[in-house]
């Protein structure tokens, strides 16, 4: 009877020890892109809100030729946004021989990430490997894309400059707050928000 209350306690530790190897968590897989779909919402919305109110100190149906030049790579695409701005007002975008050539100064182009977390983080043990989630009484993450930028306006032969626009700035955000593990709340000013 000691042999076979002995043999079950072993099986019994072993099915709980294997219960246990095999743990509880989730890894979350990292975008494969440069910027996270929420980042690219929230730049590309911030640099459309730069122009809404901004003025062209030229006439319409003027052709203009656009450069633009910033510290980040995202020289290329502030260039097509304020080229499809500058068609909307009316003017001829590239052609032959265009008589003003407009540069893009884009001074700032980013996102800023602010998160407050109060609970306990996920935790990964390497000697028992058991997971525990993240455990939040309260979280909450704020992500701000921010867009500042000017317009300097010159004689495309002359080279004279004929204008600079005062400096046009916007911002767009997006908030993710958790209470106590399981109320979620999301917060945005992109339109339309996203799913």
């Amino acid at each position: 009877m000691n042999a076979e209350r002995l043999w079950n306690l072993s099986l019994a530790f072993l099915v709980l020890f294997g219960l246990m190897l095999t743990g509880c968590t989730t890894s979350p897989k990292t975008t494969d892109t440069a910027r996270s779909t929420m980042e690219q919402l929230l730049l590309a919305q911030a640099l459309e809100r730069t122009l809404v109110d901004a003025r062209m100190p030229i006439d319409p149906a003027e052709s203009v030729a656009v450069e633009a030049v910033g510290l980040t790579g995202d020289a290329g695409y502030a260039k097509s946004i304020v080229e499809e701005w500058l068609r909307k007002k009316g003017l001829l975008v590239g052609g032959e021989a265009p008589k003003y050539l407009v540069r893009v100064i884009l001074q700032a182009f980013g996102t800023q990430n602010v998160e407050t977390f109060i609970g306990i983080p996920p935790i990964q043990s390497t000697f028992i490997p058991l997971a525990t989630p993240e455990l939040a009484i309260y979280k909450n993450i704020n992500q701000r894309g921010y867009a500042r930028l000017n317009l300097e306006v010159s004689d495309k032969k002359t080279g004279a400059l004929v204008a600079v626009s005062p400096v046009f700035e916007d911002e767009v955000f997006f908030e993710d707050v958790v209470w106590l593990f399981l109320f979620e709340f999301k917060n945005t000013d992109i339109v339309p928000p996203p799913l």
